[in-house]
């Protein structure tokens, strides 16, 4: 009798501590908790979903964002989760219980983007990595009655091995690696065909947030190879991240038996901080290396030497370089068997450049973006890039200058700009991005990726401009008008003036004829509402004036209609000149 009434009671118990028929399944719920970034008891907000916050990001599909208040936080791997996440909804009816429940207490399931594994070449989720929103994950809003607390800490307490990896103990994850690698050799001395994975192996312990291998990295191809597995936990304090390296083979002696030879060795486990974000990177080079590859069997771009007729080893400056001024050809060039169209800048004069250009610091590798996203000079006719067809093997090049504050904004082939770069040693990077914004019904070359890079093959020192204000009076010769400077570049001047006094410390004497310009601060070409400071408008030949010019090592000689001058700038707008009465 006894017997039957455990019996009775295990069954009742059993049958009242069980999921209900809707309830998540053992299966879903540790997907869940895998993908997870954040896993709350919360209690959401109480307004009706018609007055969530949304915004339509094409046709039928809206993007929503719902508030929540924490009750209890049982996993957290992003610094600052907030107090909101969103969701994606499409559809004419307002969005379900799935979603959003009005007022009511939730476990919910949210994602950042973090990716968990990464497998051949394939990036899984975020391009970036600095994350700031939450996403509802599909299954990841479940009534508080609907899962047992117990039931979901079953799910997200960590393994010994993790918590191994919480602590810090490279010792204890290095031992269970290699108890796990010699039960491998021991089966594959009997069936050879056994596949490990080590991803696999890894990620069967509860707590650890993500593997990625070094699948992007290419080794040496000689016999023993190795691979390295990297994994990471979230602990209170941040995500440690782990380096696991495997060699795939031992080296032995000629007479030992071939098996020996191919036994798995663990090489190391130790701490390998930001390596998610180092493989990452990798595998997005390499895979845009492998297009570029691909394409260039069509189209070639890259970067002329310039004049290779001496040795820039050990010298202290490329001499297409004037200190911080830059002057370097770009090529493109049809390598396929026909004619093909393709785009280039050629005599563009506004909207977003097709050529972009990087400094890369020699030490650090630190990357400095070119400031002019776009540009729209003080133009009469609009000029956009050119549709040039290209016979097979025909090239198309052009000179560019970064660095040149008088081209900078009157020269498609001088908008490259770096403000507050150290002194130092520079790689240039040229980036050729054919299609910038949308362009319809184009006849020509269309790449399936986004753009196409060419490195200077030599170095460029970069050193400190030394700017120095001063003034001088003079007088009026010709206001306003164009040149062609030392590069062949086009541009205009403002004035040109025969020098009275000032200067004389900077090489100028009475009776001088100096080219003037304005110099334009960043962020002064902003839209159709700019225009230049024309000086006809107020200074006519023979005024006499005081103008505040700087000295700079890249104003360089300019032929006029009215002659050859050296070329000075000054550093704000028409304000800085002063009419004298005589």
């Amino acid at each position: 009798m006894a017997a039957v009434m455990k019996l009775i009671f295990l069954l009742l118990f059993s049958f009242c501590n069980s999921p209900s028929a809707d309830a998540i399944s053992d299966e879903e719920l540790e997907n869940l908790v895998f993908q997870s970034d954040y896993i709350a008891l919360v209690r959401l907000a109480d307004v009706s979903v018609d007055s969530l916050p949304y915004f339509v990001y094409d046709l039928g599909t809206n993007h929503y964002s719902a508030n929540f208040e924490t009750v209890e936080v049982f996993k957290r791997a992003v610094s600052d989760p907030g107090n909101s996440y969103d969701f994606v909804y499409v559809g004419y009816e307002k969005p379900g219980k799935d979603q959003y429940r009005q007022a009511e207490f939730c476990y919910l399931f949210l994602s950042a983007g973090l990716p968990k594994l990464l497998q051949g070449r394939e990036i899984l989720n975020s391009n970036d990595l600095s994350f700031s929103r939450l996403n509802l994950l599909k299954g990841g809003l479940i009534p508080e009655d609907e899962l047992k607390k117990n039931r979901l800490k079953h799910f997200i307490e960590p393994s010994e091995f993790a918590k191994h990896a919480m602590k810090g103990h490279t010792k204890a994850l290095k031992r269970a690696a290699k108890t796990f690698i010699a039960e491998r050799n021991k089966k594959n001395l009997i069936d050879k065909t056994i596949q490990i994975s080590i991803s696999d192996w890894l990620l069967r312990f509860k707590g650890i947030d993500g593997v990625m291998a070094d699948s992007c990295v290419a080794h040496i191809s000689i016999w023993p190879g190795w691979s390295n597995y990297f994994f990471w936990v979230n602990t209170p304090e941040g995500l440690k991240e782990y380096d696991l390296q495997i060699t795939f083979g031992k080296p032995t002696r000629l007479r030992t038996p071939a098996f020996y030879r191919n036994q798995w060795k663990v090489d190391y486990v130790k701490e390998s901080p930001g390596a998610r974000e180092s493989v990452i990177q990798h595998c997005k080079e390499s895979r845009e290396n492998q297009k570029i590859d691909t394409y260039n069997n069509l189209i070639q771009f890259r970067m002329d030497e310039g004049r290779l007729n001496w040795s820039v080893v050990g010298a202290p400056k490329h001499e297409d370089s004037q200190f911080d001024l830059i002057r370097v050809k770009l090529m493109l060039q049809n390598h396929g068997d026909s004619a093909m169209f393709v785009r280039w800048p050629g005599n563009q004069n506004y909207g977003l450049p097709l050529i972009r250009f990087r400094l890369e610091e020699e030490k650090t590798g630190k990357r400095h973006e070119q400031s002019t996203r776009d540009f729209n000079f003080p133009i009469q006719k609009p000029e956009q890039p050119e549709n040039l067809l290209l016979a097979a093997g025909e090239t198309v090049s052009q000179w560019f200058s970064e660095n040149d504050p008088f081209q900078e904004h009157s020269d498609v082939s001088a908008i490259a700009r770096f403000y507050d770069v150290p002194e130092g040693r520079y790689r240039l990077v040229a980036i050729y991005k054919p299609y910038p914004e949308a362009v319809e019904d184009s006849i020509c070359w269309f790449p399936s990726f986004d753009s196409l890079s060419a490195y200077a093959g030599y170095f460029f020192n970069i050193e400190k401009e030394l700017v120095d204000s001063f003034k001088v009076k003079g007088e009026i010769l010709h206001p306003s008008g164009d040149y062609v400077n030392e590069y062949d570049q086009k541009g205009f001047y403002h004035a040109i003036i025969r020098v009275d006094s000032g200067g004389e410390n900077f090489g100028i004497n009475a009776g001088m004829e100096i080219a003037w310009k304005i110099l334009l601060p960043p962020g002064v070409l902003a839209g159709d509402e700019f225009r230049p400071p024309f000086t006809y408008e107020i200074l006519k030949p023979g005024d006499h004036v005081e103008v505040d010019l700087i000295s700079t090592r890249k104003g360089g000689m300019i032929n006029t209609d009215f002659g050859t001058f050296r070329l000075y700038g000054t550093p704000s707008r028409i304000d800085v000149v002063k009419i004298l009465k005589e």
